[in-house]
């Protein structure tokens, strides 16, 4: 699989500091969620664990990766 197309390229993708997250768009995903396809820019994603602490970090790219044919 290309990294680049889905859903992040880690860990080059995700910020370097908690300073970076300021402002952008965040959601959460606990075990057993589903996961919607939908890209928004820039967004942040939580997992967590089972105990509600963050396991993963995925980070949305400012531009959508595209994909090659």
């Amino acid at each position: 699989m290309d990294p680049t197309t889905w859903p992040w390229n880690l860990p080059q993708s995700v910020p370097l500091s908690l300073r970076d997250l300021i402002g952008r768009p965040v959601r959460t995903v606990r075990p057993g969620d589903v996961i919607t396809l939908e890209y928004i820019a820039g967004r942040v994603t939580f997992f967590l664990d089972d105990a509600g602490l963050v396991a993963d970090i995925g980070f949305e790219p400012e531009e959508p990766a595209t994909r090659s044919a």
